[in-house]
């Protein structure tokens, strides 16, 4: 994974508005991804965040509080993965948002 990230950072040291548009653009051509690739990258990040995978044992972040998640109805869920992907209030920096998205870009 060290490898993909430093050419991922990279990539977006040259230009990362582009990367991002490209990173995006993949997932709105490519109906397969689109149901599954958000729920994927936001795991992913908020493994790191945790520093685990055993999401029972996440706790609260300026962008996210897991008891509040776990609590809320698929629907719910599903919106606040989308949120937090699309970083639609702007909740994480550029750096977590960039880190987010290394997932997204090493799918493709």
């Amino acid at each position: 994974m060290g490898f993909l990230k430093r050419i991922y950072e990279a990539e977006f040291a040259k230009n990362g508005e582009e990367l991002m548009k490209t990173v995006k653009l993949w997932i709105e051509s490519s109906p397969d991804i689109g149901y599954w690739i958000s729920g994927y990258c936001v795991f992913k990040f908020l493994a790191d965040v945790f520093k685990t995978v055993d999401f029972n044992k996440w706790t609260f972040t300026k962008f996210y509080d897991n008891d509040t998640f776990l609590k809320s109805s698929d629907d719910k869920k599903r919106k606040m993965i989308n949120a937090l992907f699309n970083n639609k209030k702007n909740v994480l920096s550029a750096e977590e948002h960039k880190n987010l998205m290394f997932y997204a870009w090493m799918q493709m």
